[in-house]
């Protein structure tokens, strides 16, 4: 989110580690996911740092869970630590696919964009800004 609201500016990683209250090691693994999976990029140096690859716009939320958490689903049906021999024929599984389905479907539609428009959007919300 701090990305999208210095956008084209490359920020340094202790940057957004003081402004967001992000522990600094911890900040550098997750940009580090983010750029190898071609979301952001990085610039070495004295004005280095990183910035969006794409547009937040383009940036979908579905693809992050995915980098972070793999695919999204509610359960794995699992019994006593292995599949459940009923998994193909149980109801209420397939009323969690049901649910699953619905939730990527919802998940497909948010962008980085989207949530830093809502953000700006609230009333009341000061927006943090980077150094200019």
């Amino acid at each position: 989110m701090y990305l999208s609201r210095n956008p084209g500016r490359c920020v340094a990683s202790t940057e957004i580690a003081q402004s967001e209250g992000i522990p600094k090691q911890y900040l550098r693994n997750i940009l580090r996911l983010l750029k190898q999976d071609g979301i952001l990029e990085s610039k070495e140096g004295a004005c280095g740092g990183v910035k969006f690859r794409r547009r937040p716009e383009d940036v979908y939320i579905t693809g992050i869970i995915r980098l972070f958490q793999g695919n999204i689903e509610m359960a794995d049906c699992m019994f006593r630590k292995s599949i459940c021999p009923e998994r193909g024929r149980c109801v209420l599984r397939a009323r969690i696919k049901a649910v699953e389905r619905k939730l990527k479907d919802e998940f497909s539609g948010i962008s980085i964009g989207t949530l830093k428009n809502d953000l700006e959007s609230r009333p009341g919300r000061r927006v943090k800004r980077g150094k200019p």
